[in-house]
């Protein structure tokens, strides 16, 4: 069965650095394996092949994994890319529909000394890498409070603002900010009544 939670007997580590980390600021829109193939091979790597005298390693969220290479070796890669092998027929694990082989990425989120072969590590499932180009979304509503940056439709208008820019994403902003400019609608027809939108902006 591939599995992002399982390493098999077999299965190659590719040992990376990337410019990019588990909180997602920044994503590389992949377009489809080749385009990873691709840039993978082409960064410096370390490949480790997990022996055959352990028969899974289970990835659990946030457990150490023990693996026989250098420290030294280790600290020198944030990134693991992992090719699971092909399982031969008459393995219960071949036996899932839809089953197919695929390559795993994951940050190293952290490494300890253990011994002068071995190194303790702890990794976090790269999910965008791992399932954004083969994944298809479906209808969905987002609501992110800098979507209209990206958005072509979007202005500073407080009409605009309004529609694309509807969800406060919680974030702490301080005591930087000012109201710079504000707009009045009318709510009822009778005119009694008006809301008022400000905009904020940073103080110069």
């Amino acid at each position: 069965m591939q599995s992002s939670a399982v390493w098999l007997p077999g299965t190659t580590l590719h040992l990376h650095r990337v410019n990019w980390g588990s909180d997602y600021a920044d994503v590389v829109n992949w377009t489809d394996q080749s385009m990873k193939d691709n840039y993978f091979a082409g960064l410096d790597s370390t490949d480790f092949i997990m022996p055959d005298n352990l028969p899974y390693t289970y990835i659990r969220p946030g457990q150490p994994i023990d693996l026989g290479i250098r420290f030294n070796v280790v600290q020198n890669f944030n990134y693991i890319v992992v090719d699971n092998p092909i399982l031969p027929p008459g393995n219960i694990e071949t036996t899932y529909e839809g089953d197919f082989h695929r390559k795993y990425y994951y940050f190293i989120t952290a490494s300890e000394y253990l011994a002068p072969d071995t190194t303790r590590i702890v990794v976090q499932l790269d999910t965008w890498t791992t399932y954004y180009d083969t994944t298809v979304f479906g209808q969905a509503f987002v609501t992110r409070g800098h979507l209209g940056i990206a958005n072509s439709n979007a202005t500073t208008d407080p009409a605009s603002l309004r529609r694309y820019q509807s969800a406060n994403e919680g974030l702490d902003v301080g005591s930087v900010l000012a109201p710079v400019a504000q707009d009045a609608w009318n709510l009822y027809a009778d005119q009694s009544n008006c809301a008022v939108t400000l905009e904020l902006g940073p103080i110069s």
